[in-house]
């Protein structure tokens, strides 16, 4: 059972960390157009 919430949180971590590296990536981008 702690395994599987283990697992379930660091999925959804990596998720979070992936969707934040994303918008990042949108921010530099904008940065660089101006």
């Amino acid at each position: 059972m702690a395994y599987r919430s283990l697992i379930f949180h660091g999925g959804f971590f990596l998720e979070l960390t992936g969707v934040i590296r994303y918008e990042n990536r949108l921010l530099n981008t904008r940065i660089i157009l101006k």
